[in-house]
């Protein structure tokens, strides 16, 4: 897929037990999805699908696209990246769509016994 001007780059890796169904066709075999920024995908996706979506590339030629959105993906919400700008963003107010580091507060020990309310 290319989105302004930027190719979308994904890992897909067949599942194994979906090897081991005789009954299933080609096209309805199941791959688990893996992107640069989130990693892998929840929902795998049919062989039927990812030909709609995409086309196959060599390692080759995917490494530069791949490289380029797992960089961006540190700081930059997938808004910005693919689009151009993210209008949270231009409000002022942080996105985190699609990025692959987040920044969590926890807060640990007994702190309701300081915890007024």
């Amino acid at each position: 897929q290319v989105r302004n001007n930027k190719k979308t780059a994904i890992l897909a890796v067949l599942d194994d037990s979906s090897k081991k169904k005789p009954e299933k066709k080609k096209d309805q075999r199941l791959f688990f999805v893996y992107r640069p920024n989130t990693g892998q995908q929840v929902k795998q996706e049919s062989l039927g699908e990812l030909k709609k979506k995409y086309k196959k590339v060599s390692a080759d030629e995917c490494e530069s696209h791949w490289n380029s959105q797992f960089k961006s993906s540190a700081k930059t919400c997938s808004h910005a990246y693919w689009k151009g700008n993210c209008k949270s963003r231009t409000m002022g107010l942080e996105c985190e769509v699609g990025l692959r580091r987040k920044k969590y507060n926890v807060l640990t020990g007994s702190v309701l016994s300081v915890w007024t309310s």
